[in-house]
């Protein structure tokens, strides 16, 4: 795959990736045994002199895949890529059956003397010819650690009648190939090269680890004592994450390959996605047309969307993910929109709008939200010299302890506390009930002055006892 034989190690890949496998044989063997043509007719010089008729070669590969995997779908001649082959051998067919890939590569045409074999063979042929299945998937449900070989198979042969024109002479040549694994590439895994040609992957097992994550109404993350919120009342509720936390895990990658252009390291099957969900109590109301539009994300940095936001009972799940995955080619990519993202303070936030005390909560009582917090990264990178790793992350939001719940019972769960009081009275209606109250005459309207020394407060108060007092006498005679 690439560069990497599996000598060493198995190779690492992740659940969805797709790899190209390629079988490669050495052409120095082929290409000594074409020599021994030459040594039949010794003391000849003019190749073009030795005829060839009968003449045929060809070269069979196949790859067959493990359970775990899956074979691109329509594989032709055309999907098929040969390196090394020049133009001596082109692929003549390619059928799939099962799990097997079977590929035939057949000697041109036009080759009718020696000296032509002779440039097709010894001039033409690469030292290693290539033969490239493009597009093999790793299973998404590969489990993490499982390990799948890939086995392959080589075959070839040749044969021709050849005629020295000189002298009449003719000499019938028969050679067949069978391929064998090479001692320097042979898989991780295996015992010996009689194993056969094989090459064995793994599934990365993810990096697991907690991700400090709090809730806040405002800049209030209920540390040092729950929040009062009235009945009828409404609050937006904003989640929010740690992304330096994140930011310490991409570092891993760039431990990888010290001293490396981050520029030259390529990736690949990146996969990201972040899923957070806030569950309000009985008490409490989420709004209905909660969608993408009008949860607020900030600091999120330009890389990063809203994706996807569902209601369901009282709970709201909120996903993001990155806004160009397709862009992002390089390590230097990912890295300028992880650093981007938390702001100057690091943080990562979402934000909820509009969620409800309901009317007839119960006063006194204490309600308590309660979120999660569920994130994943994985990518494949190679570097310029063929180092290729592979990288899965995986994160859960445990409560950020400078922001715990003032009544928490426990350290990790993520959760905000409200208190639900009465509605506080406006001036004007407490005013009004007074006078009501005071019909008659046990009550005596009350005004106090201002703080300040400016009267138009005062004259205006005064104006609107006045029309107060008159509405009062109204209802006064009403009643009477």
């Amino acid at each position: 795959v690439g560069n990497d034989t599996e000598h060493d190690s198995v190779y690492p890949v992740l659940p969805g990736q797709t790899i190209d496998f390629t079988g490669t044989i050495e052409a120095s063997t082929v290409k000594a045994q074409m020599k021994g043509i030459e040594s039949q007719f010794p003391n000849t010089t003019d190749y073009a002199g030795i005829k060839l008729s009968d003449i045929s070669s060809s070269f069979t590969a196949t790859f067959t895949i493990p359970d775990g995997m899956t074979l691109p779908e329509n594989l032709n001649k055309d999907s098929v890529r040969t390196d090394g082959f020049s133009d001596t051998f082109t692929v003549s067919d390619v059928s799939v059956s099962g799990k097997t890939v079977t590929v035939k590569m057949a000697l041109k045409d036009g080759i009718e003397t020696y000296k032509d074999l002779q440039e097709a063979v010894i001039d033409n042929l690469g030292d290693t010819m290539g033969i490239t299945i493009p597009g093999v998937k790793v299973n998404d449900d590969f489990p993490a650690g499982d390990t799948a070989t890939v086995s392959g198979t080589v075959t070839g042969d040749f044969k021709a009648h050849a005629t020295k024109t000189e002298t009449g002479t003719t000499k019938v040549f028969a050679f067949t190939w069978e391929g064998v694994q090479k001692p320097e590439g042979m898989d991780a895994t295996a015992n010996s090269v009689d194993d056969g040609i094989l090459f064995t992957v793994q599934a990365v097992t993810p990096v697991a680890s907690k991700l400090p994550a709090d809730m806040l109404v405002g800049a209030n993350t209920e540390h040092d004592a729950v929040i009062e919120s009235a009945q009828g009342s409404t609050f937006d509720l904003t989640g929010a994450i740690l992304a330096s936390s994140i930011q310490e895990q991409m570092n891993k990658i760039e431990a990888a390959y010290p001293g490396a252009n981050h520029d030259t390291i390529a990736l690949d099957a990146i996969k990201f996605s972040f899923e957070a969900t806030f569950t309000v109590p009985e008490g409490m109301t989420l709004p209905s047309d909660l969608d993408t539009s009008k949860v607020k994300a900030t600091d999120f940095g330009d890389g990063f969307k809203v994706s996807d936001v569902k209601v369901s009972g009282k709970t709201v799940t909120v996903k993001f993910e990155l806004s160009d995955p397709a862009a992002i080619k390089t390590y230097s990519d990912l890295e300028k929109i992880v650093d981007a993202a938390g702001g100057t303070d690091g943080w990562m936030k979402l934000t909820v709008p509009g969620i409800t005390v309901d009317n007839d909560a119960a006063l006194d009582s204490l309600l308590t939200i309660k979120g999660e917090v569920q994130g994943s990264f994985r990518a494949s990178a190679t570097s310029a010299g063929g180092t290729h790793k592979a990288f899965s992350f995986s994160w859960t939001g445990v409560q950020w302890p400078d922001g715990k719940d003032a009544v928490a019972t426990d350290d990790e769960t993520i959760q905000l506390t409200m208190k639900v009081v009465a509605p506080t009275p406006t001036r004007a209606s407490i005013e009004v009930e007074k006078m009501l109250n005071g019909r008659d005459g046990e009550t005596v309207v009350k005004t106090v002055s201002p703080r300040t020394g400016d009267n138009a407060p005062l004259v205006a108060g005064m104006a609107l006892i006045a029309v107060l007092s008159g509405i009062a006498a109204a209802l006064s005679l009403f009643i009477r």
